[in-house]
Parts: structure tokens; sequence; C-alpha cells
């Protein structure tokens, strides 16, 4: 397969990448991931004692992309 471009070129070969995708999706549950899932519990908890912060803080889901 010819490629127009070098930064088109594969840098990992098909057989690696399909053994990625077979793997299926990581967990975020480990290392770090623990951690911030945690905290968001703790400020739901603290949140429900404390109606103003409720009201004017929001938690979102963090970002899991890197």
């Amino acid at each position: 397969m010819k490629h127009p471009l070098p930064a088109n070129k594969p840098s990992m070969s098909s057989d690696w990448m399909q053994a990625m995708v077979d793997k299926g999706a990581p967990s975020l549950i480990v290392g770090y991931g623990t951690r911030v899932f945690e905290f968001g519990e703790i400020c739901l908890e603290v949140f429900e004692k404390y109606p103003k912060i409720k009201k004017h803080v929001t938690v979102y889901r963090p970002g899991s992309q890197g």
C-alpha cells in the first residue's frame, strides 16, 4: 500500500494493533483513576451536607483520554 504522505505511514504492525483491540478497553479504576473517582464520591457526600455548595459547584465526569 502506497502512502502519499510520510505522516500516514503506520507506526505499528497490524498484528500489534489487533492484539490491542482484542484486549478491550483498559480499566479506568486503577492507579490515579481510583483516587479521582474516590474524590468525586467524597465531593458528592460533602455537597449533600452543604446545600449552598451543592447549588453552586458542579462535579463533572473526569476526562479519561490522557
